[in-house]
């Protein structure tokens, strides 16, 4: 970002809207703590100052700093005149690429086009939609795909959700979206599976509404909820918010976790929910990534990894299918603009894809299988030069995106 370049990472945040990059001056980055890396915006002659503060909360951190005006560059792509927020005051290092909808920005009831929205802006993408994946814990990469879908990285049929609405600011400049403010969804049932037994998970909560949050590790869920996946795997260790269980379900053929959103399941293994790190004093024991609450309820990294996730912020739609892990192809099509009706459905799609043949440096195809989620194919491909921006990302607990200078 800037010119000359400066490059850093930021960690992927479907769960807020701001692109937020620490300066070297912040207090952790000063101690020589910031991994992410920083932008010195002194040394940035395309920097403009927009003379507003920002200011924002995190679940334990915090951010002071100033809007301004960037050039970025991203995966491939080039966004001018971009809005960041310049973090000068903060009590953590990461840096943040928040990729929600504009009335969750910090800056309300002033909005501006973040990512996906200012990609759409430029003509180098025709909606607001990405798609994530995030692959095995152990992988050494997942991408974000900025505009488009990739068959190849999931298997069996995308399956569309609405997202569920919430009220926003007065202030919000777009009432035809003022109602969506979190990437939420509805969670119909969760279900457990180890060895020959298989469970279902009943309680008087479900449904419920949960974010799909890709800046959180850890899921947060009601307490009868969790309790009785700990019961179906042995009972938990530990006292809430934080139990364990055993360190030995972190290897394959251990159980599953599966959640069901309006019949499609996706399946996790129990594995990708068990944390090495804090064993207890025995050496038997490892964190749980789900933790009993009792207002708002999260699937964060631990649940997506496993899943296969299309945010189409324009339609108010998120698809889901069950994940490919550590696939090396590629098979790419465009999210397009369709007629979307959600109301009240159980199974409905309505995202448009169109064969994007001609688009730079990718592979396309249609996706294999006859589920609902197919593509319509328009007739020839896309007339964008360039389409979407597929970003390589480092492996984790979440995504990190590299970014540098136009």
């Amino acid at each position: 970002m800037g010119t000359p370049p400066q490059s850093f990472a930021l960690g992927i945040d479907t769960g807020s809207s701001d692109f937020v990059v620490m300066t070297p001056n912040t207090a952790p980055c000063a101690a020589g703590n910031c991994t992410y890396g920083t932008f010195d915006p002194t040394k940035s002659t395309s920097y403009v100052s927009q003379n507003s503060s920002f200011a924002t909360k995190y679940t334990n951190t915090f951010v002071n700093g100033t809007l301004a005006s960037e050039t970025l560059s991203l995966g491939g792509i080039t966004l001018t005149n971009f809005t960041v927020a310049v973090g000068s005051v903060s009590n953590d290092a990461a840096n943040v690429f928040g990729i929600g909808y504009l009335p969750d920005e910090a800056t309300l009831p002033y909005t501006y086009p973040n990512g996906p929205y200012a990609m759409k802006n430029a003509g180098l993408i025709e909606v607001a939609a990405y798609s994530l994946w995030l692959n095995d814990i152990n992988s050494q990469a997942g991408s974000i795909l900025f505009g488009g879908v990739d068959s190849a990285k999931y298997t069996g049929s995308l399956q569309t959700v609405p997202v569920v609405p919430m009220v926003a600011s007065s202030a919000s400049p777009n009432p035809a979206q003022s109602n969506y403010v979190k990437l939420q969804v509805t969670l119909d049932a969760i279900g457990t599976s180890k060895g020959s037994t298989s469970t279902l998970t009943t309680s008087s909560g479900f449904p419920i509404t949960v974010l799909l949050d890709s800046g959180s590790t850890t899921c947060y869920l009601p307490p009868q909820i969790i309790t009785n996946i700990c019961l179906a795997f042995g009972g938990c260790g530990g006292q809430a918010p934080q139990y364990t269980l055993p360190c030995s379900l972190n290897a394959p053929n251990s159980g599953n976790i599966s959640f069901n959103f309006s019949g499609q399941n996706i399946t996790v293994p129990i594995s990708e929910f068990i944390q090495n790190g804090n064993q207890g004093p025995s050496g038997q024991m490892c964190t749980f990534l789900m933790v009993p609450k009792n207002d708002t309820y999260i699937l964060g990294d631990s649940f997506l990894r496993s899943a296969y996730v299309v945010f189409n912020l324009d339609a108010n739609e998120i698809a889901l299918a069950q994940t490919v892990f550590n696939v090396s192809t590629s098979n790419i099509l465009e999210i397009t603009n369709g007629s979307s009706t959600a109301n009240g459905a159980t199974y409905y799609t309505n995202f448009g894809i169109a064969n994007a043949a001609n688009a730079s440096n990718i592979r396309t195809g249609i996706p294999s299988g006859t589920g609902s989620f197919q593509p319509a194919i328009t007739n020839g491909a896309s007339t964008r030069k360039s389409f979407g921006a597929a970003t390589l990302v480092a492996a984790g607990l979440g995504l990190v995106a590299l970014c540098g200078g136009a």
